[in-house]
């Protein structure tokens, strides 16, 4: 293993995120074939004026650059350079110039995990200036950028080639279900953030509006994790009297967490890609959805189920029509019409491994790396 990349991405490494585990599952992945070093660019310390001032035409964020380019500037001859994308701005730009600069024969790729995502900038007026920004630096993109790593079907971002990959983990590292539930009572999880692209409250609106109409069968909705729209989900909880149904629990991790699946026979996907334009949608908490064995519920296309066609997700259109919880009921019986969930486990988390695996996953990047760097 003589060859040796690095891995930037901005933010931090304490505390568990669905994007942390993302990143280090990569760099699993990476390490397999490479010789790896992780940097992370901190936030530097801020106050209201500079915050003003990083809105300014020619203002960047406060991250500390200067600390990453001397971690890297000691890691010697590098290969290639993998980069999770943010938002452009000037200093952001002046980073990946010097990068390329410094190192004019390595493979410079960048990660962008959402695209398009500059909608999502307008949505918060306090981001305003960061569209702009985006908008005027992605266009040196090309000079700096050997391929951009999307989940797009764009061949070219920003003038840049692309290299296609999937939202991946590490499969074999997550703890399958064991337990069977032979109740007749219909569970269902939701492990989240809880943004508002979310869109939770269709399955929520959902659910009353199927026990008002008569709905007979018991469905509970167990809502796991924190985030802006919680309140929002609970006012709706409130208002519709569906405290005996739902339950929030609030962020859980580890073997909380599993407890909190092995109770569960169906996960919700996101349910508002309409909302940030989005027409399909692919995530790491589906992939932890299959790689437990659970069949999905979501509110838009949904990789792998729109490649693979495999019959284990019940999706809805993308809009903010309520969920039809009569449709989930039929989808349940249909999937475990002889109570053998075990049998349907497996056959989920096989797929998992088939498709949404990090080794699988990154598969493109890989054999370009490989090409390229070998």
């Amino acid at each position: 293993m003589n060859s040796r990349g690095i891995y930037i991405r901005v933010g931090s490494d304490t505390g568990y995120s669905g994007v942390n585990k993302k990143i280090q599952d990569q760099m699993k992945i990476f390490s397999s074939y490479y010789e790896m070093k992780e940097i992370i660019i901190r936030k530097s310390p801020t106050n209201p004026i500079k915050s003003i001032g990083y809105r300014l035409p020619f203002g960047s964020f406060g991250r500390e650059y200067e600390v990453a380019k001397e971690e890297i500037a000691c890691l010697g001859p590098i290969d290639f350079v993998y980069i999770r994308n943010i938002y452009w701005d000037r200093k952001w730009c002046d980073f990946i110039r010097w990068l390329r600069k410094t190192y004019p024969g390595s493979k410079i790729l960048l990660e962008i995990p959402t695209y398009p995502y500059r909608s999502d900038l307008l949505r918060n007026t306090t981001m305003w200036p960061w569209y702009f920004k985006d908008l005027m630096y992605t266009g040196k993109a090309h000079r700096y950028i050997d391929r951009i790593v999307t989940l797009s079907d764009d061949k070219v971002l920003f003038g840049v080639d692309t290299l296609k990959f999937m939202n991946g983990l590490d499969v074999s590292g997550i703890k399958p279900i064991n337990r069977d539930n032979e109740t007749d009572t219909i569970r269902l999880i939701v492990v989240a953030m809880m943004q508002k692209y979310h869109g939770y409250e269709r399955l929520l609106k959902g659910l009353a509006t199927y026990y008002t109409g008569g709905g007979a069968r018991r469905i509970e909705i167990r809502m796991v994790g924190y985030g802006p729209e919680m309140e929002y989900y609970k006012q709706i909880v409130r208002d519709n009297a569906l405290d005996e149904y739902v339950t929030f629990y609030g962020r859980l991790e580890g073997e909380a967490l599993n407890d909190a699946y092995e109770e569960c026979d169906l996960a919700v996907g996101s349910m508002g890609a309409y909302k940030i334009g989005l027409s399909r949608f692919g995530s790491i908490k589906l992939g932890e959805y299959l790689a437990k064995g659970l069949p999905v519920v979501t509110g838009a296309p949904t990789y792998p189920f729109y490649i693979t066609g495999a019959d284990y997700n019940l999706e809805f259109p993308n809009d903010p029509s309520e969920i039809d919880m009569h449709r989930v009921v039929e989808f349940y019986d249909r999937l475990y019409p002889d109570g053998d969930k075990g049998a349907v486990r497996k056959c989920i988390r096989k797929l998992a491994y088939e498709t949404v695996d990090v080794s699988v996953a990154m598969n493109g990047v890989l054999e370009y790396l490989t090409k390229e760097t070998k």
